[in-house]
């Protein structure tokens, strides 16, 4: 990767993983609204699975005691399906 600042993102996984996310977002013709729908799907399915891994139990959730920190965790990867071209 270049070590081009774009401020303050220098060499930033951030930065690069927005490019990448979003050239395969236009490698697929994917529309702005299409676009914004896949975001907002990808953000909730993160968001419940570390939910999940992070209480036990629903009554752990509703008291907000977590049983594991995700923070630092790698995600879990989904499953791949064929997309027809």
């Amino acid at each position: 990767m270049d070590n081009v600042s774009y401020g303050g993102y220098a060499e930033s996984k951030e930065l690069y993983m927005m490019i990448e996310i979003n050239n395969l977002l236009n490698a697929h013709k994917c529309t702005y609204d299409e676009c914004e729908d896949i975001l907002n799907l990808v953000v909730s399915g993160i968001r419940q699975e570390r939910e999940c891994l992070e209480y036990e139990t629903v009554k752990d959730y509703f008291a907000g005691h977590k049983t594991h920190d995700c923070s630092n965790d790698i995600i879990t990867p989904c499953n791949h399906i064929e997309w027809p071209e």
